[in-house]
């Protein structure tokens, strides 16, 4: 080849290096690279693989991680891709055991999410579900600066496809579910074996949750009902529901009984005597759900024709309260007196509770009162006045209505009943003897003691007047002087006033009062007054005051109290304040703790807290403290608030040591992929535009489009257009959305009143030979319009479709007219 003069590429010896290594001479394989170098070739990654990957197959881990190093010095270093071909390769071989060093290895450098899952569905269709499952544990766990849990649907999913057992599915669950408990990972099973069409899998997965302890929901087992009903499988129609039956419980179950499970059979052609055949034992429930059945189909009257005995049915509520509601509307017209006697039926089976039926009864008799159909309501009040059935006492209202008969009225109040309340028989008695004087008017007439002002009743009216004035002058002596009285005459304010007083106090700068009162109340056991907002809202203004011990003390109140919550207010501000505001960085670190422990905020704000506490670290560490209290944050909570403000610090700072060991930080939570957009960004806003061009063109970055985009909104936001003019520059080569970024950048210049710059976004839109956003040119030229400027001659075309646009909108209008 030599001698006629052939060119020899690096493929040649690539290949040359694999026929060596298979051949059993690594010393010759060894001394192609020295043959390579002398022709003047440098040596790529699939170089290094080539001999890494023959290691791997002997499982000799020590060559593995020598080759993996030796690319990375050549400054070839192998990919993600590689990479976890090589562990491919060491667990086909049976050496998965050694494969740790390269495990960690891959880790450490990031990985990209779609290369880790195909390799792990690639190991699971290969019969290697431990290793698929490692290789998955060290998949970084946050994507796009949240912290969200991969489910490992797609582990599942692969084996479901290739058809492993149940038993080795639930395992895999198991284990998903026992790292991440918000991954649904056993629901993710099932609901993939469902998109399958694999029902007998499905349901031995139920059978093994259910042998497990996990709760069964009816919803798990319908699906299977319904495939089996669609392909008029009889047998597995009756074992799902059979399973349905055994294994869940509650109204959910006895619904899916009643619009599920049910026409299932019937749509097979089972009687109801083949159905009780096939479920005995549970003759009680499938004759209330035959009884429920007929009465939403049939009506009242066939449904107590075809009625068992009380002692035959079940009282479920849920489905009969269904059963009657729907019901009304077609046949409560028709068939008030088998209405009537339905509920008197349904009143009399076992366990039946006359709250619940006079809630049933009470629907019934709405419907016909809103209808205002007075015969048909008298006709129907007075069936169950005689059948000794009561509604709720609220239908003493309906008596209000002016066109109602008299007659009806007086029916309306003698059904409706009183609440049974527990009163002792003498108390019983004295009420009752009251009420008769009530009635006969025999009540002495109340007189004013005049005599003894010390007994006269306190003006309680004046008091809140009072109280309410100086809430409204912000007056605060007068304010603390009204609830003094107010108390000494043993009133009780209501707990919306208390909380507002509290408020008011804290806002009017005596938190050390609302704090008092605070712990009066804690001592009472009345905190159940308290708003949790308010109570933060003390805790923030006490660590202003410098009371770190109170501002503890509140934190630690809120797992241990019973305070109310408003759910349309967030505690995030509070609790921004209270670490903004800490004292020392060391009281920061208290009160950041106090706040995860006590759960001050809900769990989707946490990372805020997180991002608040480095805010404070940074304003009061030195560059030291700010790494070491970052890696303990990390060590404990897996997190990197605030990564951008921590990298630009030790960007300005030119602080290589540190920003590689924060760099390592964030490598860990975020991965490589998402690490580099906000190294880029930190770079971006110290001013080193250029280095952060030089991040983005990385080998093997996959840009974020969407990250980049809402960066451009966040500078917009912020007022820095500075940094939204160098970042849509730097994308300019990069394949992201042109139009997006301009059109991003002349709404930052359009924020900031800068309309000649704005003009000037227009005219690389069209030298880029982009049409311009109709919606974006018109706000640029209602800014000139508005300002009464002259409008460029680049925007003048614009203007004049505007005009016209205008006209026919004006023509229209007239035209309706």
């Amino acid at each position: 080849m030599k001698e006629t003069d052939y060119y020899i590429n690096l493929n040649i010896f690539n290949s040359f290096i694999t026929g060596h290594l298979k051949a059993g001479s690594p010393e010759e394989a060894a001394k192609v690279l020295d043959i390579l170098r002398s022709k003047n070739l440098s040596p790529n990654s699939e170089t290094y693989f080539r001999y890494a990957e023959h290691y791997a197959e002997v499982g000799d881990i020590e060559n593995v991680m020598k080759y993996v190093h030796e690319a990375e010095a050549d400054n070839v270093p192998m990919s993600q891709t590689l990479l976890l071909n090589l562990y491919q390769v060491m667990i086909n071989s049976g050496h998965g055991n050694n494969a740790e060093n390269l495990l960690n290895h891959i880790m450490k450098i990031g990985l990209f999410n779609s290369a880790t899952i195909q390799k792990s569905c690639q190991l699971i269709s290969e019969g290697f579900n431990d290793a698929a499952f490692e290789l998955y544990m060290k998949m970084p766990k946050a994507e796009e600066g949240r912290l969200t849990y991969h489910s490992g649907s797609f582990l599942l999913k692969t084996m479901i496809i290739n058809d492993q057992s149940a038993e080795e599915i639930i395992s895999m669950a198991d284990k998903i579910q026992e790292v991440h408990p918000k991954s649904l990972a056993h629901q993710n099973s099932l609901l993939y074996s469902y998109r399958e069409n694999k029902i007998d899998l499905a349901l031995q997965l139920v059978e093994l949750m259910h042998a497990k302890n996990h709760p069964i929901r009816p919803v798990y087992i319908v699906p299977a009902i319904c495939n089996y009903r669609n392909n008029n499988n009889i047998t597995g129609v009756y074992k799902a529901v059979k399973m349905l039956i055994d294994k869940t419980s509650g109204q959910d179950k006895e619904e899916q009984l009643l619009h599920c499970c049910y026409p299932a059979l019937l749509a097979l052609k089972q009687t109801k005597e083949d159905i009780l055949s096939a479920f005995k034992g549970d003759d009680k429930l499938w004759n209330t759900v035959f009884f429920c059945s007929d009465i939403m189909n049939s009506g009242y009257t066939q449904a107590l024709n075809n009625a068992k005995t009380k002692e035959d049915m079940l009282w479920l509520p849920s489905i009969l309260e269904h059963t009657l509601n729907r019901a009304k509307q077609n046949f409560l017209a028709t068939e008030l007196e088998s209405s009537a006697s339905v509920l008197s039926l349904i009143s009399q089976l076992p366990e039946a509770n006359k709250e619940g039926m006079r809630l049933l009864a009470g629907d019934l008799l709405f419907y016909l009162i809103m209808k205002k159909d007075w015969i048909s309501t008298e006709t129907f009040t007075q069936l169950l006045t005689d059948k000794n059935l009561k509604v709720n006492n609220g239908f003493q209202n309906m008596s209000s209505y002016a066109d109602m008969p008299v007659s009806l009225k007086e029916k309306l109040i003698r059904i409706s009943a009183r609440r049974d309340f527990k009163v002792r028989p003498d108390q019983r008695a004295q009420d009752e003897a009251v009420i008769d004087r009530v009635m006969k008017g025999d009540l002495p007439s109340r007189q004013p003691n005049k005599t003894d002002p010390s007994l006269a009743k306190p003006n309680f009216m004046k008091l809140l007047s009072s109280l309410n004035d100086s809430f409204r002058k912000k007056d605060l002596d007068s304010l603390k002087q009204g609830h003094r009285e107010l108390q000494a005459n043993g009133f009780i304010m209501k707990a919306s006033y208390f909380n507002s007083y509290l408020l008011k106090l804290v806002q009017l700068g005596d938190s050390e009062t609302a704090f008092s009162l605070f712990q009066e109340l804690r001592a009472k056991g009345d905190d159940g007054m308290l708003d949790k907002s308010v109570v933060l809202s003390l805790g923030a203004a006490l660590i202003k005051t410098g009371n770190v011990e109170g501002t503890l003390n509140i934190l630690k109140a809120l797992s241990e109290g019973k305070f109310s919550c408003e759910e349309k207010f967030s505690n995030v501000d509070s609790v921004k304040t209270i670490l903004i505001e800490a004292p020392s960085i060391k009281d920061a670190e208290t009160l950041h703790e106090a706040i995860i422990k006590h759960k001050a905020v809900e769990t989707s704000e946490v990372q805020k807290v997180h991002q608040f506490y480095v805010s404070r670290i940074l304003m009061l560490s030195d560059d030291d403290e700010v790494v070491r209290y970052l890696m303990r944050l990390h060590e404990r909570y897996h997190v990197f608030p605030s990564g951008e403000k921590i990298l630009k610090r030790f960007i300005e700072k030119k602080d290589v040591d540190r920003l590689k060991r924060v760099m390592d930080v964030g490598l860990h939570v975020f991965g490589n992929n998402y690490l580099h957009h906000l190294l880029a960004f930190s770079f971006l806003q110290s001013g080193l535009a250029n280095k952060a061009a030089v991040i983005f063109q990385t080998p093997g970055l996959k840009l974020n489009e969407r990250l980049i985009l809402d960066k451009c909104q966040y500078y917009i936001k912020m007022r820095k257009v500075d940094w939204l003019s160098e970042l849509v520059n730097i994308t300019r080569t990069l394949p992201i959305s042109r139009t997006q970024m301009l059109k991003h950048l002349a709404q930052g210049y359009i924020a900031t009143q800068d309309l000649t710059k704005a003009t000037s976004v227009i005219r690389t839109f069209l030298d880029d030979f982009i049409e311009p956003p109709k919606n974006l040119v018109r706000d640029i030229v209602r800014l000139y319009q508005n300002a009464n400027q002259e409008l460029p001659e680049i925007l003048k075309p614009y203007e004049q479709v505007e005009k016209v646009k205008a006209a026919q909108i004006r023509s229209e209008s007239k035209f309706h007219r």
